[in-house]
């Protein structure tokens, strides 16, 4: 769905940045995606799950701390800066020649037309947004709470060996929470059509039924049923095309997630 440049790009960016930031380092977002369903999805379909055009890396953050120098955040910042990101609306940013993957100059960018350019960009989300936080960073601060799920509570992540590091992945039921979550803000077409895929791909290959009672746990059930009876037919069979899946197959396993989601 995403320009394979782009995509190729940032699973790149993905490894590069895992590569010099502190371990173990919390994978979100799309990628998160990714590792958790590719190996199933490869098996069954003989190519790769949809990439992600970001990388977004989640971090916890003592409630008790009075300064944050030392946090796996703030390092991680630094980290970034000093491999040329800067800060855009509380995101890190790099400006890459679309075609080439190439890193470019702001004068080198100037001269291109946006539609040349990818913004590689890496969210750096926060499990909650402790007071001074903002002053300290001089930036804006992004934040999941369903972080705290993963780290205060190990069974609510997978630790593995990626890409030669220590990376932690929220389980599927805060993967597909943090999708659900998400979906009602979505303004741009291409994000809901990501999410909606994540959801779709997180339903159909994961066991979903053994998780169900989490995910209301985790959010409210109003939210829930809001957010999925969003989802309209068309939406469905765009999914299933895009994923390669039976007609029906998603629409089907919506309808039994949101059924399962409605009984008190």
């Amino acid at each position: 769905m995403y320009p394979k440049n782009e995509t190729d790009q940032s699973y790149e960016y993905l490894q590069k940045v895992v590569g010099f930031l502190d371990e173990p380092i919390c994978i979100l977002g799309g990628w998160a995606v990714y590792l958790t369903l590719n190996k199933k999805y490869n098996a069954q379909f003989q190519k790769d799950y949809l990439g992600s055009r970001d990388v977004d890396l989640g971090f916890h953050l003592d409630k008790k701390a009075t300064s944050f120098k030392n946090s796996a955040f703030t390092k991680a910042i630094q980290k970034l800066e000093a491999e040329g990101f800067t800060e855009r609306g509380g995101r890190l940013v790099k400006e890459l020649d679309l075609q080439t993957g190439k890193e470019l100059t702001p004068k080198q960018a100037s001269k291109m037309p946006s539609y040349e350019i990818n913004l590689m960009f890496v969210d750096l989300l926060t499990d909650h947004i402790p007071k001074g936080l903002k002053e300290e960073t001089k930036m804006d601060i992004l934040d999941e709470p369903l972080l705290a799920e993963v780290f205060n509570k190990k069974e609510n992540r997978e630790e593995l060996i990626e890409f030669g590091r220590k990376l932690w992945l929220p389980q599927p039921w805060i993967l597909l929470s943090t999708k659900i979550k998400a979906l009602p803000r979505r303004t741009k077409n291409h994000k809901r059509e990501k999410d909606i895929a994540d959801i779709a791909g997180l339903l159909l290959l994961t066991n979903y039924k053994e998780y169900t009672q989490k995910v209301k746990k985790l959010l409210p059930q109003n939210e829930i049923l809001k957010a999925l009876n969003s989802i309209t037919p068309q939406e469905i069979t765009k999914t299933e095309n895009l994923l390669g899946f039976q007609p029906n197959a998603f629409k089907a396993t919506i309808t039994n997630f949101i059924q399962e989601i409605s009984t008190a």
